[in-house]
């Protein structure tokens, strides 16, 4: 690009020269010309070297660090609801948590996961749709709980309705 241009402004000079429009290297147009030539050699002789970055020490580093730790993302999951007193439930969590009369375990609220995606006993916060965060623990399974799925419980057939059906970020929390 940088040569067809060269090329291109070497013939506008000589073909200016020749039709007598520059009768003297001091015209504004030579001037240009001159000067957008010698800008092209300097860009195609020249490497343009990133400027210097200042040097951060280890301790300096270490203090600009968050102090909350992160969790780790799972991935987006499918989220769905349910309560102990639905279809084919008896209240008693496959981990062995009652939940009949309360939807949380050690503080945290109760999801029944897939195993295989997500081991029992993990410590998790799953972010809604609308930003709301749970934090939650997979302390529970289901028949229809495979894969990247993961089953809220709520305290009322209604609020697990309202809930309905959602894309959630799931991540690994800090154990309590």
């Amino acid at each position: 690009m940088l040569r067809l241009l060269r090329n291109r402004l070497d013939r506008a000079f000589i073909l200016a020269r020749k039709a007598k429009f520059l009768r003297r290297a001091g015209d504004s147009i030579c001037g240009t010309i001159f000067a957008s030539l010698a800008l092209l050699t300097a860009c195609t002789l020249t490497p343009i070297e990133p400027p210097p970055q200042p040097e951060v020490s280890e301790k300096a580093a270490t203090a600009e660090a968050p102090a909350e730790p992160t969790a780790t993302s799972l991935g987006i999951f499918e989220a769905t609801a349910y309560n102990a007193d639905c279809h084919g439930c008896s209240g008693i969590t496959a981990t062995g948590v009652d939940v009949r009369s309360s939807t949380q375990h050690n503080g945290r609220t109760v999801v029944a996961v897939d195993p295989a995606v997500i081991p029992l006993g993990t410590a998790l916060i799953v972010e809604l749709a609308d930003g709301t965060e749970i934090e939650a623990v997979a302390a529970d399974t289901g028949g229809a709980i495979d894969g990247r799925r993961v089953d809220i419980l709520f305290a009322s057939r209604q609020a697990a309705l309202d809930f309905g059906r959602q894309d959630v970020e799931v991540r690994k929390g800090s154990a309590q």
